[in-house]
């Protein structure tokens, strides 16, 4: 019996959303290295200079939820754009994953890595190229 709420692309083959949630969940916690290296860098460099800080120390359950939460977005966007244009949903998917970093860095340090909005520029160009029928209206 077919859900009538699912699209037909999640209900031919359920594996491929479980696998996508579970790529969001890997790439997820590349994103927690990320983001536990990033902070460490910015606040061992302001530590240098004012003796009392101290220096963040993630909790796992906040790790974990990033986790959780980058691969249940990755699984809504491949519901959103399904497989006819996956390379949408990959922009899509890298650009949530680079947000989600860029406010939990800038949360706990107050500052923006220069090198997130170099990507989140890269990846605004190439979903340009993607849809360059109507790059009015992007810029």
């Amino acid at each position: 019996m077919k859900n009538a709420m699912l699209p037909e692309h999640l209900t031919e083959n359920p594996y491929v959303a479980a696998g996508i949630f579970l790529a969001g969940v890997l790439l997820g916690i590349l994103l927690t290295v990320l983001i536990r290296r990033t902070i460490q860098k910015i606040q061992m460099r302001d530590a240098q200079e004012n003796e009392h800080i101290t220096l963040y120390r993630g909790k796992a359950k906040d790790f974990l939820m990033l986790c959780t939460v980058n691969g249940m977005m990755y699984v809504i966007f491949y519901y959103i754009y399904g497989s006819g244009s996956i390379g949408e949903m990959i922009l899509y998917c890298a650009c949530f994953t680079l947000l989600l970093a860029l406010g939990v860095i800038d949360w706990n340090t107050y500052e923006i890595p220069f090198g997130i909005n170099v990507c989140i520029f890269i990846i605004g160009l190439m979903e340009l190229g993607l849809d360059s029928n109507n790059w009015g209206l992007h810029i």
